[in-house]
């Protein structure tokens, strides 16, 4: 598997024993999503949420922030990882083990477009 120079890393914390991220990629439309890497006992789990995020300006993308016991997704400017000014709060990360999922205000489970 070759790199992909277009692919960058946002975000990443160290959360319930698991390490999230999220990540971008696209050179016109850029494209935003959220992982998790979390040992399985053999090695290590690798599960990407069940939606994507598109953002035609491509200035802004998904981060994650830990906040208490939430993980918050939060669409913002990051200029480097792990770093960007204050955003706009979208939603929680939620983590059922297998999969995982935005989950905006309203308690639905997508990214909204």
């Amino acid at each position: 598997m070759t790199a992909n120079p277009s692919v960058k890393l946002q975000s990443g914390l160290v959360a319930n024993g698991a390490l999230y991220y999220s990540w971008n990629w696209g050179s016109c439309i850029s494209q935003s999503d959220m992982g998790k890497l979390a040992p399985d006992g053999t090695g290590l789990a690798r599960i990407a949420s069940d939606g994507v995020y598109a953002n035609r300006s491509m200035a802004r993308r998904l981060v994650l922030q830990a906040a208490d016991l939430d993980i918050l997704v939060i669409r913002a400017s990051a200029t480097s990882f792990n770093a960007w000014p204050a955003g706009e709060l979208i939603g929680t990360l939620e983590d059922d083990g297998d999969r995982l999922a935005h989950v905006d205000a309203n308690g639905v489970g997508t990214i909204a477009r």
